[in-house]
């Protein structure tokens, strides 16, 4: 009981901080952009996520997925997302991380971070991905046109470590 309560205020807690991409009162087109995720065994992924929407906090992967895993130990199933957004011009706070399973290992492993703001304005209809790579020499995450795979924003590059520090984290 206890332990379903605390899930259930984490929860609410998450959905509390974040808006709808789309404005209750919007009857114009819409487009969709999908997060991504690259697996790297059952305790850590990397994920590619849009964080914002014109500086609004919009649900992602990784809260979707730290609610899908909460109890479950060092396992870990990513939960990656997707959302309708306006068609129409817009600021994208996208953003890679390298995500645990449990906490406790991201202090004890390599954690790498890239993120920034790009301007994009998504056609009517048209699915979008946030894309990216992490690696020690070079990270970087895009948004791109999930049919003809075309980079559509710039990209928002770290040549050289993206790596975050123990209190980063």
């Amino acid at each position: 009981m206890v332990k379903s309560l605390a899930a259930l205020v984490f929860v609410v807690g998450l959905s509390a901080c974040t808006h709808n991409p789309v404005p209750k009162d919007y009857t114009g087109p819409l487009a969709a952009v999908q997060d991504s995720a690259t697996v790297h065994g059952s305790t850590k992924a990397d994920f590619f996520v849009v964080s914002h929407v014109n500086g609004q906090k919009i649900g992602d992967s990784i809260g979707a997925t730290v609610e899908r895993n909460y109890g479950q130990g060092m396992a870990m199933r990513p939960a990656v997302i997707g959302r309708a957004v306006p068609a129409e011009a817009a600021i994208f706070t996208i953003k890679g991380r390298t995500h645990y399973a449990a906490p406790i290992l991201s202090m004890v492993q390599e954690v790498y971070e890239v993120q920034g703001d790009v301007a994009f304005t998504p056609v009517a209809s048209r699915n979008y991905q946030v894309k990216g790579q992490l690696t020690p020499e070079y990270s970087a995450v895009w948004i791109e046109d999930s049919e003809t795979q075309e980079v559509v924003a710039e990209k928002i590059e770290v040549k050289g470590s993206a790596k975050l520090g123990f209190f980063q984290k």
